[in-house]
């Protein structure tokens, strides 16, 4: 299967991308493209040592980094005509950034500041749409982990902090699930209560849950015990939730 993806790969100077017939320049991003095949091809390179995995897995990388804009982030190529930056597991940030980490702690040394600047447009741009791990604050909880455990998180995060962050901002709101009806009841794992759910187990740090965002490895780190600090107000930043009625 891996040959097949880099036999199929669509080269352009040093980048690779697989286009499809709904979008023919290729597609950015973890869940849907060159983000998460580049991450498996580099998992097998790392496991394998074969060279044309490694050649193509930093080629669909340097196709990713080509859509990257400063101050704003990944672009999104599904809609070619409009800019637009997610901050998501599935496109966008927060899963470029998980990819790299999970690279990192591996020994693929191309992974470079790329965790830092994910961690960074995440915090800015990844918390309060909704909780799930797909496209919401427990998704981003994973990256954030990350980059705090590697010592390159956004200034002022630690992990007590963004542990009751997530604790905060379902108190206040709810478990909000899906996208464009964040207020429907969804039960799934990726884009309902059910990854929360999981997710929160994962964060308690007693036992050792395998991600679901990385497919099957161990949390990078051990729990935080959550210390109360103050009245908890400074707990949820960014938060972009509707009142609860």
């Amino acid at each position: 299967m891996a040959s097949g993806f880099c036999a199929a790969a669509r080269w352009q100077d040093a980048t690779a991308c697989w286009p499809s017939r709904r979008w023919p320049v290729g597609l950015g991003g973890l869940a849907h493209g060159a983000s998460g095949i580049g991450w498996a091809l580099a998992r097998l390179a790392l496991a394998t040592g074969d060279a044309v995995f490694t050649r193509t897995a930093r080629a669909a990388f340097a196709y990713e980094q080509a859509q990257f804009y400063p101050g704003r982030g990944w672009r999104d190529l599904r809609e070619p005509d409009e800019d637009i930056y997610p901050a998501a597991w599935c496109h966008g940030a927060v899963g470029i950034g998980i990819s790299a980490a999970d690279l990192r702690a591996r020994g693929w040394a191309d992974a470079g500041d790329l965790v830092g600047r994910a961690a960074a447009i995440t915090d800015r741009d990844g918390l309060g749409w909704s909780h799930t791990l797909c496209h919401g604050d427990l998704g981003s909880w994973e990256l954030l982990a990350a980059a705090i455990a590697a010592s390159c998180a956004p200034a002022g995060w630690q992990r007590v902090d963004l542990d009751a962050q997530m604790i905060t901002s379902l108190e206040r709101n709810g478990p909000r699930t899906g996208s464009l009806a964040r207020n429907a009841y969804s039960p799934g794992l990726m884009a309902g209560q059910g990854g929360l759910a999981y997710q929160l187990l994962r964060m308690n740090g007693q036992g050792r849950l395998p991600s679901l965002l990385t497919l099957g490895d161990p949390a990078p780190v051990d729990g935080a015990a959550l210390t109360p600090r103050g009245d908890g107000d400074s707990h949820e930043k960014h938060s972009r939730f509707p009142d609860k009625t």
